[in-house]
């Protein structure tokens, strides 16, 4: 056992009722006093900690590299402990992409660190690395989604990271924390996104800001990983520094499965003072869309107006290119044909995800309704890669965000919607649930 761990043990940190999770974590990582005289790191100490995890993507990586370079950097801290992704333009869609991947390249070969390309950086390391306790920080906001699993995650600015890369370590603000509690039993056509959507609807863009969304309740443990993951994810869209979800049978049978093993299990305190807390009753949830601008402007689908016509889907990016979102995809096409007014593009996020959808037949699905789908990665968001769409195009995107201009044209729609919603307006050519 880690000194650092039985330190903490033995003033009775981890089981403490009265200590979130970040305060549990963050604890057990400090390395300096918090000048408690208890050595407990409570909301809004900082504290300094070892990282377990970093990466880069091909956004911020090469901007990363110059600066640990400008930093006198000679050697990554420990490159068995960091990852450069290339997947926001997989495959390189221009020349100055396919020098900055270059750059990449032979910078993963000179610290004799891992490089990947194709999948998105999050399930990558999601699906190879990530495990509860585990002290994550990387170049990209989305980060949060890694609490599926247990783990503190978050993203960071190029100037951290790169220090990060040269030091494997990083100093951070203990957050307060929001517990949402999800009750009740999914509805048909009801998904983690819906949840998302509605917590969203409910905190705004703003109400979590720098602070750790915990996600609990009865109802958690019917949803997956894949489910967990997209909670976490867009949890960053309320402004969160970190997403959590308590480890339990399912991440053991998702740990077990990819041979990692179970790591530290910390687990929020049930008397812990939060920021705020609310419960949303899976039973009375429909699914819901934000409407163009905001991934806040959340509501029912129900709620407007029939008819809105809906000129391109997307399907796919670190928040909903899952196996299990492309299989509510699957299931919604099957035997039927998208609308011959709208494009349907679906993006898997990762090389695994791709070659599973591909063994069950989920590809084939979604060509043959007349869909497309790209190769692994991030696809269009941010509007990076191929699928992007022009001025007075409506898109309905299961994704992350819809700020004006995310997929392309500043003059364009973007409603948000999970897979399924997306899918059922393929079919129709217009913004439908149903």
């Amino acid at each position: 056992m880690p000194e650092r761990e039985s330190q903490v043990q033995s003033h009775g940190a981890l089981e403490d009722n009265s200590l979130t999770f970040s305060e549990k974590i963050l604890t057990l990582r400090n390395e300096v006093d918090s000048g408690t005289g208890n050595g407990i790191a409570y909301a809004g100490d900082f504290v300094i900690t070892k990282v377990d995890f970093s990466y880069v993507h091909d956004v911020q990586g090469p901007l990363v590299i110059k600066i640990f370079k400008e930093l006198g950097g000679k050697n990554v801290f420990d490159p068995a402990k960091v990852l450069l992704n290339i997947d926001h333009d997989f495959p390189s869609s221009s020349e100055r992409s396919s020098q900055l991947h270059s750059g990449m390249r032979a910078f993963a070969s000179e610290q004799g660190c891992r490089i990947q390309e194709g999948s998105n950086c999050h399930q990558y390391v999601l699906e190879n690395f990530i495990r509860p306790g585990m002290l994550v920080v990387a170049a990209d906001s989305h980060t949060t989604t890694l609490g599926s699993v247990g783990a503190f995650a978050t993203g960071m600015g190029s100037s951290d990271v790169a220090s990060i890369l040269l030091s494997g370590m990083t100093w951070l603000r203990v957050p307060e924390t929001i517990r949402i509690s999800l009750a009740g039993k999914f509805n048909k056509g009801v998904s983690a996104k819906d949840v998302a959507l509605k917590a969203l609807g409910i905190l705004g863009t703003d109400g979590a800001n720098y602070c750790s969304v915990e996600w609990t309740g009865p109802a958690i443990s019917a949803i997956s990983i894949d489910g967990r993951s997209t909670l976490t994810n867009l949890a960053l869209e309320m402004g969160a520094k970190n997403s959590v979800v308590e480890p339990d049978n399912t991440t053991f049978s998702h740990l077990d499965s990819r041979g990692l093993d179970h790591g530290l299990i910390i687990r929020s305190g049930k008397e812990a003072q939060v920021k705020k807390e609310f419960t949303i009753n899976l039973d009375e949830l429909l699914p819901m869309v934000s409407l163009p601008g905001s991934p806040g402007n959340a509501r029912p689908v129900s709620d407007l107006q029939s008819g809105i016509p809906v000129t391109v889907v997307l399907i796919g990016t670190c928040t909903n290119g899952r196996l299990e979102d492309l299989r509510a995809v699957a299931r919604v096409l099957k035997g039927k044909k998208v609308s011959s007014g709208t494009r349907l593009i679906v993006t898997p996020n990762s090389r695994e995800v791709y070659s599973s959808a591909l063994k069950e037949g989920i590809i084939s699905t979604i060509i043959d309704s007349g869909g497309i789908v790209t190769a692994p990665g991030c696809g269009a968001c941010a509007g990076y890669s191929k699928g992007l769409i022009g001025d007075g195009e409506v898109a309905v995107f299961a994704g992350p965000r819809n700020f004006p201009g995310r997929l392309g044209s500043l003059k364009s729609e973007i409603y948000l919607a999970s897979p399924e919603t997306a899918a059922r307006s393929a079919v129709a050519g217009t913004l439908t649930a149903e």
